[in-house]
């Protein structure tokens, strides 16, 4: 019994700390700059316009691989919509001040990869 109630103590507890960490994680990830320069990209973009239709948004869950030694960053994130969803991938390059986006790629559900933005074909 009492071994009982100590375990649902600890899980308790556990989850009292990991809930709100997430969300202050997910808070830092989609304050990001990467993150809020593709994702505006994406939402104006045509091409992606023409695979996921209007009104373009992104999921809740946000990866981000930042690297201040590389001064690099990759980003992932759910995108939906009206005529269809799947994950927005996005490499990008710190230059200066600023996040330079390299790549946007759109990877819909099920589907190849569809770049919507490739710096070494439009340089």
């Amino acid at each position: 019994m009492k071994r009982s109630i100590l375990l649902k103590s600890l899980l308790t507890g556990f989850a009292i700390l990991l809930i709100p960490s997430i969300g202050v994680m997910q808070w830092v990830t989609h304050s990001h700059p990467v993150y809020k320069k593709s994702l505006h990209w994406t939402q104006q973009s045509p091409i992606a316009a023409r695979y996921l239709g209007s009104e373009i948004e992104p999921g809740w869950w946000v990866t981000l691989k930042s690297s201040r030694h590389t001064l690099t960053a990759n980003v992932e994130y759910a995108i939906r919509g009206s005529r269809g969803e799947g994950e927005i991938l996005v490499s990008a390059r710190k230059v200066g001040d600023d996040w330079r986006l390299n790549h946007i790629w759109y990877r819909p559900n099920g589907g190849r990869i569809i770049a919507l933005l490739d710096r070494r074909k439009n340089s």
